[in-house]
């Protein structure tokens, strides 16, 4: 029995996780959230540039979609998924590639396996995973992990390196976090030519710098900043130490720890995390392990994480997980490296299951949320049918707005209503009010409207449209003639 759970424990594992991943991202439990109305309905206008974004690789993908899937959810989802089923083949390729460049025949195939199936079931990414608009944070990390995948052949050639700048292009137009390649690329130079297996990078170095000089300066043209971006609360960025500083420990902390309802618990976890991190720098130091690709894996994460530092992460909600998609690409094999360091089989294979588990159960938490806030949109729209017509006024009182950062329509509403309930118009939109849900909400639509509102719908003008949501009940209803 020892002997089985030694060779095969760790095996069951894997397959038990991506069963229960493919069956937690199943694409039929989703819908379209927030801002997905906006720019999903208007892909076929082929406008690239919206506010101080300009991505057309990932809005092409949703154009993609668009054309197959037209209104129904299941193919925009099912594109998300198998994004991210290639990231996670493409973190095993990643992992591979260091194992053989350091010649360790240590937990060969437990490793690279291991990692790839962490990052598959990580929970603290899971924006990119469930929200359609989050897939930048996933498209972007597959173009820089096949980059890197190529670079750390055993010996790159000029033309090798020539291919890596190539699939580096794409990545710059998917999303902002592709602007740290250069930095991961010098990386590899650096650790490479302190082992003792340097050999030349120039191509891939300059390439790098080259392009990314050449995408800043056509931002500047195109969208007249350098890195405004659509996430910051002012059209520029702004720099403020402090700010930055707290934004980016929270980015390390976040990308380790779940979110938390209550700061003091997040901040005594962080504590601990803190701990632990400042252990494995003293560790790599003494043991003069710092020019080791085990350590060029952390500092790749602390660099991916650099964003962050500018646009933030929530610590109480799911929020902004997105940006953690391609640090915790990194993060997931250098933990991995931390758990095939224990010597005793039963043990490893105890602390995987346990540390697989519990990412499990967190991902399909998160998963509820999304779940969660795209049925809330679905029976939203569907409460509009039978209301087709002109109105004067389309008044809205209580507009849901997030479940735990799953977002309904913080953005997107007026979108959603052209896009989904093409025979409604209406001269003029008024939100009276808006609504975030604490608790699961159960819905369902109503003919009659709440009591609370009965004051406010007797002293509507003429043709008006009447929406009331709460934590129960939908109701939509016209007035006047």
């Amino acid at each position: 029995m020892k002997k089985f759970i030694d060779v095969y424990g760790w095996k069951l594992i894997i397959v038990a996780s991506a069963i229960a991943t493919v069956l937690i991202c199943l694409p039929n439990r989703f819908f379209f959230l927030n801002d997905d109305f906006i720019y999903i309905s208007k892909s076929p206008a082929l406008n690239f540039v919206y506010r101080t974004a300009f991505r057309p690789v990932s809005d092409l993908t949703l154009l993609l979609d668009y054309t197959l899937s037209g209104k129904n959810a299941f193919g925009y989802h099912l594109t998300n998924l198998v994004i991210h089923l290639i990231c996670t083949a493409l973190v095993f390729v990643l992992s591979m590639r260091m194992q053989s460049l350091t010649n360790s025949n240590e937990c060969r195939k437990f490793f690279p396996v291991v990692a790839s199936v962490l990052f598959m079931v990580y929970a603290f990414h899971s924006e990119s995973v469930f929200w359609i608009i989050g897939r930048g944070g996933s498209l972007v990390t597959l173009f820089i992990l096949l980059s890197l995948s190529i670079l750390l052949k055993s010996k790159p050639n000029n033309a090798s390196q020539i291919a890596a700048l190539l699939v580096y292009v794409p990545a710059l137009l998917v999303y902002e976090s592709a602007w740290l390649f250069p930095l991961l690329v010098l990386s590899i130079w650096w650790v490479r030519k302190k082992n003792g297996n340097g050999v030349s990078m120039q191509v891939a170095i300059i390439g790098s710098w080259l392009l990314f000089a050449i995408h800043l300066l056509s931002r500047k043209i195109m969208l007249n900043d350098f890195i405004a971006s659509p996430y910051l609360d002012t059209d520029h960025f702004e720099f403020v130490p402090s700010k930055i500083m707290y934004n980016y420990a929270t980015g390390i902390f976040r990308s380790l720890l779940p979110p938390f309802e209550s700061s003091m618990v997040f901040v005594c976890m962080s504590g601990v995390v803190a701990i632990l991190i400042i252990v494995f720098v003293w560790n790599s130091i003494k043991k003069k392990c710092a020019h080791s690709y085990e350590f060029m894996l952390f500092c790749w994460w602390l660099i991916a994480l650099l964003p962050v530092a500018i646009l933030g992460v929530n610590t109480h909600n799911t929020e902004s997980e997105r940006f953690l998609y391609l640090p915790t690409a990194f993060l997931c094999p250098l933990l991995v490296l931390q758990l095939s360091k224990i010597r005793h089989s039963l043990f490893r294979n105890s602390a995987t299951a346990l540390l697989l588990m519990l990412h499990l159960y967190l991902f399909n938490q998160s998963s509820g949320v999304y779940a969660t806030a795209g049925r809330v949109d679905r029976q939203l729209l569907e409460a509009f049918n039978g209301f087709e017509g002109e109105y004067n006024k389309l008044i809205v009182v209580n507009l849901p707005q997030q479940y735990k950062g799953g977002f309904m329509f913080r953005l997107g509403f007026e979108e959603a209503l052209h896009w989904f309930q093409p025979g409604l118009r209406f001269k003029q939109l008024e939100v009276s009010s808006k609504l975030t849900y604490n608790t699961k909400p159960q819905l369902k639509v109503v003919s009659e409207p709440p009591y609370f509102t009965s004051y406010f719908i007797d002293s509507l003008s003429p043709a008006s449209l009447v929406m009331v949501a709460d934590g129960e009940r939908i109701f939509v209803g016209k007035y006047g003639k």
